[in-house]
């Protein structure tokens, strides 16, 4: 017990002193080795080398290479166009297409980072110009980019699939629903403020407007169906499918769109290494970290001690989402899955909870604190691209974060609206 204190201490000493997760977690590991005598220096580094070691992570790459060729084809920009002839002439309309273009993204890139790094630079300036609060279009924005890793692809899914063998096809259907709830209940709450605050409404479209933006974003448009159904239909893997969406954004970029060079495919390239780089460190570097927790068996403590407490699979799923949202406003989301995924998987599945139930929940929660300060990296993003004050862009998205919270507690009490879908989607 107490070399196990030794390892999370220093772990928090280090992410306190301002360290990055990813050496914090493997200078707890080495600490640890060389303090404890238990691990040999071989096994370490095997540890690190075999956190990547999967096939699964040839995915990631793709996901972001296809979410950068999106970005510059300028498929977000007809997303919106097409959404805001759909509901743009109601009142607070393109506060639903900042929700609905977020929603078409999402099936995309498998980042909420992403997304709200590409869509913010094309709605909020949009929403401002027409009238809205700029904290407000920010707020929204920022809450509507959560949906992103609930979607397929989700790149949260992949990594949590790798530590806790669970199903990624299943980890896919069982977003589909909890994704379509917060974008519903994001979209309800916008209508609700618009006639409070009189937000502005735009013109009504033609149906000559909504057929042409229908046909100039239906190239993007069927990019989330070829995810669903090509996972459905075991077409293809995860990874296969990544690699597809590359192919099928460069071919729309360079040939339909037009807007997109081969200079600016290197440019995708470079800058998909920089983001794959940066998560897939933090994984490996977890590789022996969660080897370590594995070997001391505090998975299997953690799941003896709450079994003796006779705590129901409920209670305990609200305990994890209060934890989870609380480590959320301190550490990344892709740290918490490593950390909290394998370390209370023996928990989950001693009192009955379906792994990929709790996977949801899991990822639900984590994304959540993307948007909570002082880690809050997609409430800083948007803030700083419009030039607003976070504690600004904080204050409207408290209703925001209210719908999100609930539209969580909701999937974490009934499975039906998660592994429920899946299960009848998948047979």
């Amino acid at each position: 017990m107490l070399s196990l204190l030794l390892l999370f201490g220093v772990l928090l000493f280090l992410v306190c002193m301002g360290v990055p997760v990813f050496l914090s977690m493997a200078g707890a590991a080495v600490t640890y080795a060389l303090v404890t005598g238990t691990v040999p220096s071989m096994i370490l580094a095997q540890s690190l080398v075999q956190g990547v070691n999967s096939y699964i992570f040839v995915a990631i790459p793709f996901f972001f290479l296809a979410g950068e060729i999106i970005s510059r084809a300028g498929i977000g920009a007809r997303l919106f166009k097409f959404a805001g002839t759909l509901v743009g002439h109601r009142q607070g309309g393109l506060s639903h297409v900042n929700v609905l273009t977020n929603v078409s993204f999402a099936g995309v890139s498998g980042s909420a980072v992403a997304d709200a790094a590409a869509i913010s630079g094309i709605i909020t300036p949009a929403m401002r110009e027409a009238g809205y609060p700029a904290p407000y279009a920010c707020a929204i924005t920022a809450a509507g980019a959560t949906i992103g890793p609930i979607l397929p692809p989700s790149i949260p899914m992949l990594i949590y699939a790798l530590f806790t063998g669970a199903s990624v096809t299943q980890l896919f259907m069982s977003g589909i629903v909890p994704a379509f709830l917060m974008a519903g209940g994001l979209i309800v709450l916008g209508a609700f403020i618009a006639s409070r605050r009189g937000f502005p409404t735009g013109p009504r479209a033609s149906w000559g407007d909504v057929r042409t933006a229908a046909v100039s974003a239906s190239l993007g448009l069927a990019m989330p169906v070829i995810v669903v159904a090509g996972l459905r239909l075991g077409l293809a893997t995860a990874t296969e499918i990544g690699a597809l969406l590359v192919l099928y954004a460069s071919i729309i970029g360079l040939f339909f769109y037009r807007s997109v060079g081969v200079s600016d495919l290197w440019q995708c390239l470079v800058e998909a290494a920089r983001a794959s780089a940066g998560l897939l460190v933090i994984v490996a570097s977890a590789g022996s970290f969660v080897w370590i927790l594995a070997t001391a068996g505090l998975g299997q403590a953690v799941a003896d001690f709450i079994v003796a407490q006779d705590l129901n699979a409920q209670l305990l799923l609200l305990l994890v989402v209060l934890l989870t949202l609380i480590l959320g406003m301190m550490l990344d989301p892709i740290t918490i899955l490593v950390l909290l995924g394998p370390l209370l998987l023996p928990t989950v599945t001693a009192v009955g909870i379906d792994v990929v139930h709790f996977g949801v929940v899991l990822i639900l929660s984590t994304v959540i604190g993307l948007l909570t300060p002082p880690v809050g990296v997609i409430l800083y993003l948007v803030s700083a691209q419009a030039g607003v004050s976070p504690v600004a862009v904080m204050r409207e998205m408290a209703p925001m974060l209210a719908v999100l919270i609930s539209v969580l507690l909701l999937v974490a009490l009934f499975p039906l609206f998660s592994v429920g879908f899946a299960q009848w989607v998948i047979g």
